[in-house]
């Protein structure tokens, strides 16, 4: 045996011996955890809600907050209480919510084990299944999320003080502190409330060999208090909590309540057919989703092959570290099949009653799959027990966290790429527009981010723009078509619009601007300048009613950099949206050196509508010769701009001291009719 494979042995020896000492497996945890969603940290930033909860502690005062949320989720008390230790660095909301997270899966893995102890090595792996289960793909949403997993870390230790309070002499501390954040986490969000409905099958196995009357009894009796809390939030969410709304617009209600007084056997038959599939979804397909994806994986990138060496790294280093012991599971499948299948029944009461799902195939319902993930991994581990060998069971563990960990790395990637893509939208924006006009809508027509819909941009925008606290009066809204589809696009018309206990006030053509984000060139601030330009699609019909004199070409209030990051390094763009600017205010000197200075540093166009504005400032500049050797560049990347640069050419035949046979010979040599 060679020296470097003894060394590597004892190497391996030590780091096993360290994994069972008491924060061996948490620390371990915290690795898995860490690597699979925080390899790319510094690139991570806002995405979906996470902006209206940025924007409300930032921008809005508590009482506006509360306003906010209670339209369908009212004690939104994490929030203010993590902003005003957090502040708006997006890093530090990431890292807050994986700390819940994986607290909330230890605390889960310690009840587990007080219920199990004998079978602590499946448990452990069950513990890293859950931490990164692929079934939940919305972990990069870290700020509206931390609400969702500070319920979960408390449910978690919720139950695992359930199991003190039963197992150690200190009962009354722990049942009033299991009673508490039992409380706590059913009322700051109904994610997990279901689980309580659990709890008693819980109680039920800790209770042991005891004469099933006396069970039955004691049962009951440990969990009436839970109960308690369960139905008193039942009826304040269902019944009350609706009553103090003028309106049920944002209201998730029990659609599945009304329905079944309206057809019995119908909805039962939906619920069991959402069950079902929910079920075979998330214990079994979704581990192999993004696998069976071949239109996703794209296998001559590196950042796939980066995900499965670390995904394969990862659950090799789980095999050599965790128990290796051989462990009785007599019983332990049975029971652990049944408590599973009461978690995953119950902790789906959320989801189904409003007639959603995990596996509805919408982007974003795999948030549903949060309340069912207890049991679905507690169903995994049991029947993986049940029906592999007991030798073989750490490798079918290790390839599901293998597939597990390759998904979230996969995701986490993708949740960078297009923070990188908003980052650069943004500071374009800043640069393009240095302020705005309160008031202003945005006609954009799409949004610059799958992962930001229409309000999230408008609350991003008032974090980029505004340098006071707003009210309930939004200062910008950004429009995209579904958006535009309810207001009346004629000039002079309101364009107002009413978000929750927000609103936006503003007139079509008197405060409209237009945004269009076109890669790989630069976004485009635009009015009847570009009309033709084939990069506007769509919302050259658009371009009427944009109004840049909304526009402040100086501010002192600069884009917070805790939030949109640091200015990027100037790069075509940016001398691109400075000389738009200068080219908006009739600056056109300014405009020729900065595409001068574009030019030195190696930056050029990669549209012909980024010529635009130097063809316009030679010709107000006089330099006709340099303005008709641009338009030939226009021309040569984008032959579509030939009406655009035809009707220019017309009307600088108008200007003074023009060059009447240089004008001419250009429109013939663009071929204008």
């Amino acid at each position: 045996m060679s020296a470097k494979f003894i060394v590597l042995e004892r190497a391996v020896s030590h780091l096993r011996r360290a994994s069972q000492s008491a924060w061996g497996y948490p620390l371990f945890l915290l690795l898995v955890g860490g690597l699979s969603y925080l390899y790319s940290l510094p690139q991570l930033g806002y995405f979906w809600d996470d902006w209206e909860v940025v924007y409300l502690t930032q921008l809005a005062t508590p009482q506006i907050l509360e306003g906010y949320f209670f339209f369908d989720r009212p004690l939104a008390w994490p929030y203010p209480v993590y902003a005003a230790i957090l502040g708006a660095q997006p890093y530090l909301w990431h890292l807050l919510t994986l700390f819940l997270r994986w607290a909330g899966t230890l605390f889960f893995y310690l009840a587990l084990e007080r219920l199990w102890p004998k079978n602590r090595s499946a448990l452990q792996w069950g513990g890293l299944l859950m931490l990164v289960y692929p079934a939940f793909l919305q972990q990069m949403i870290a700020t509206a999320f931390s609400r969702h997993f500070t319920a979960f870390m408390l449910c978690g230790l919720s139950f695992y003080l359930t199991a003190l309070a039963m197992q150690t002499e200190r009962k009354k501390l722990f049942w009033v502190l299991a009673w508490i954040t039992g409380a706590a986490q059913v009322f700051t969000i109904e994610y997990f409330a279901g689980l309580e409905l659990a709890r008693p099958v819980f109680i039920w196995l800790l209770l042991g060999n005891l004469p099933v009357k006396e069970k039955l009894k004691r049962t009951t009796l440990l969990w009436l208090p839970f109960l308690g809390f369960f139905l008193a939030f039942g009826w304040w969410r269902v019944v009350y909590y609706p009553t103090l709304l003028p309106t049920n617009q944002f209201v998730s209600g029990a659609r599945l309540l009304t329905d079944f007084q309206k057809s019995p056997a119908g909805t039962l038959a939906a619920l069991l057919e959402w069950v079902l599939q929910d079920l075979a979804y998330l214990v079994g397909q979704n581990w192999l989703s993004l696998l069976m994806d071949a239109e996703r994986l794209n296998f001559s990138a590196s950042s796939v092959w980066f995900g499965l060496a670390l995904a394969a790294a990862l659950a090799l280093l789980a095999v050599l570290l965790l128990r290796q012991d051989e462990e009785s599971t007599q019983g332990f499948g049975a029971q652990a099949v049944g408590l599973g299948l009461a978690a995953f029944l119950f902790g789906g009461i959320p989801v189904w009653i409003i007639e959603k799902q995990v596996s509805g195939g919408g982007s974003f319902d795999n948030r549903f799959a949060l309340g069912l993930m207890p049991g679905a991994i507690l169903l995994v581990v049991a029947l993986t027990v049940i029906l592999i060998r007991p030798r073989w069971q750490r490798w079918v563990f290790a390839f599901l966290l293998m597939t597990a960990v390759f998904t979230q790395v996969f995701t986490v990637n993708t949740y960078r790429r297009e923070w990188a893509n908003l980052r650069n939208y943004f500071w374009q924006l800043a640069w393009r527009a240095p302020g705005l006009e309160p008031g202003t809508a945005i006609l954009a027509g799409y949004a610059p981010s799958t992962v930001l819909p229409d309000y999230d941009v408008s609350f991003a925008l008032a974090l980029l723009y505004a340098d006071k606290p707003t009210g309930t009066q939004l200062p910008y809204w950004y429009y995209t078509w579904d958006g535009m589809n309810n207001i009346n696009l004629k000039d002079g018309a309101k364009a107002g619009k009413r978000f929750r206990n927000l609103e936006f006030e503003g007139f079509i053509g008197e405060s409209v601007m237009v945004l269009h984000q076109s890669l790989p060139g630069c976004i485009r601030v635009a009015d009847g300048f570009y009309v033709g330009d084939p990069v506007l699609g769509p919302q050259n019909n658009l371009l009427g009613y944009s109004d840049l004199s909304l526009i402040q070409p100086e501010s002192a209030y600069s884009p917070p950099q805790a939030i949109f990051g640091a200015e990027p390094p100037y790069n075509w763009c940016y001398y691109f949206q400075k000389a738009d600017l200068a080219r908006q205010l009739g600056r056109w000197d300014e405009v020729i050196k900065l595409y001068q200075q574009a030019s030195a540093a190696g930056f050029a166009p990669t549209q012909g509508g980024e010529y635009l504005p130097l063809v316009e400032a030679y010709a107000q500049s006089g330099a006709w010769e340099q303005a008709c050797q641009t338009s030939q560049q226009v021309l040569a990347l984008t032959a579509e701009l030939q009406p655009n640069l035809c009707a220019k050419w017309l009307r600088y035949a108008e200007l003074p001291g023009v060059d009447s046979a240089l004008v001419a010979q250009v429109r013939s040599e663009i071929a204008c009719p």
